[in-house]
């Protein structure tokens, strides 16, 4: 078989399984850049408490 015209063997699903949807991040993102906008911006224990609070809403 020809290596440079076969398909390419790469498996689906590489990389990082995603845990919020892109809705969610969206969502995520405003409340990190309204938090930001007051003069708070988040700390990671906040943003892993708010992506915590997401899964566990979302029955994931």
């Amino acid at each position: 078989m020809d290596r440079l015209k076969a398909p390419a063997m790469v498996p689906e699903g590489r990389g990082r399984h995603r845990d919020l949807t892109d809705e969610e991040e969206a969502a995520l993102a405003g409340l990190l850049r309204y938090m930001a906008g007051q003069g708070l911006p988040a700390s990671r224990e906040v943003l892993k408490s708010k992506v915590r609070d997401i899964i566990n809403a979302s029955g994931k």
